[in-house]
């Protein structure tokens, strides 16, 4: 949702300027500041259908069907084909996070293991977007944030469908399987206090210190180096040597 803010912002949108579906699932929490994205939810796989229908209704704005991965597996699909199909001018973006993480974190077809623990190859969702129709299909990392904008921007101004496979696995997901990544440390001397970073990003290990710069709880902090990136002073980097 970040990279997708950003990306109208530099198509010339403001903020109510696209419209956003979302699905059950962990999608809907681009409803939440500061993103306040994401439009409406109703049921699984309805993300994309309900983006086709205001589309078909006459919206003449950007229209972003978010949906999760194990939510397309399950009902998103049939209205993939129906997008190809008529060629209705959406953007479909899969945030696959290779788990059914909102309600369980049960494996899904993305997943690497079934839910009995047996490995599996996973099933690639660009590639049934593809055998649907979906001509212009694009994979990145939402934690490389400058080519997630990107992608989003080009998906916005093609004419017809287009999707966008946001692949990274669910933070919880991979701590939980052995995965560590650097916690990111503010550089107090360096820090403005113009708190860009916790406006943009809400991440709850961030916080705001007595003296109006920004903390990160490092037990908290993913790893995931977005703040580093949206930081416009760089006085965010990754946890090193004498950080204590």
């Amino acid at each position: 949702y970040t990279a997708l803010r950003q990306a109208l912002r530099e198509l010339g949108y403001a903020e109510d300027g696209a419209v956003v579906t979302g699905d059950i699932g962990c999608t809907i929490l681009g409803m939440h500041p500061p993103f306040n994205m994401c439009w409406m939810e109703v049921s699984m796989g309805a993300s994309i259908g309900l983006a086709c229908g205001l589309r078909y209704a006459g919206i003449d704005k950007p229209i972003i069907a978010a949906i999760g991965d194990s939510t397309f597996f399950h009902a998103g699909i049939p209205p993939t084909i129906n997008t190809a199909w008529y060629k209705t001018d959406i953007v479909i973006a899969v945030l696959d996070n290779q788990i059914t993480a909102m309600t369980g974190h049960q494996p899904s077809p993305s997943s690497r293991y079934t839910a009995d623990g047996e490995a599996r190859e996973p099933v690639k969702i660009e590639e049934i977007l593809r055998a649907a129709g979906i001509n212009r299909v694009e994979v990145v990392d939402p934690y490389e944030l400058e080519r997630t904008k990107e992608a989003f921007v080009e998906a916005i101004r093609e004419r017809g469908p287009s999707a966008i496979v946001l692949r990274r696995a669910c933070s919880l997901v991979s701590r939980r399987m052995g995965e560590r990544r650097r916690p990111s440390v503010v550089d107090v001397e360096r820090c403005t206090g113009c708190q860009l970073c916790i406006r943009t990003l809400s991440c709850p290990p961030m916080s705001i210190a007595d003296d109006g710069k920004m903390a990160i709880d490092p037990n908290l902090c993913a790893g995931c180096g977005m703040c580093i990136q949206v930081c416009p002073v760089g006085s965010i980097r990754p946890w090193g040597e004498g950080d204590d």
